[in-house]
């Protein structure tokens, strides 16, 4: 798993919490942003590294079904390139 612990994405992270608590829904304060790279029983010990970047093409809302292992993608939105 690699974790954002500090920068644009946790900025971003906390802006949508803050819109979500503005418009009733619920929002995780303990959440941390993250990409799960990979579910395995081996234990990786956490290093740090260097930043990595990507290209985001939508922003897409996600609807974890808890304890089921199912997603539902209720709305996306295209972004458009810089």
């Amino acid at each position: 798993m690699l974790l954002a612990d500090d920068g644009p994405v946790c900025e971003l992270s906390r802006k949508l919490g803050v819109e979500m608590l503005r418009e009733g829904l619920k929002a995780s304060d303990g959440f941390v942003p993250h990409l799960t790279l990979a579910y395995d029983r081996k234990l990786v010990p956490k290093q740090p590294m260097g930043p990595i970047s990507f290209v985001a093409r939508e922003f897409v809302l996600v609807h974890s079904l808890r304890g089921l292992k199912k997603y539902v993608f209720p709305e996306y939105w295209p972004l458009s390139a810089m």
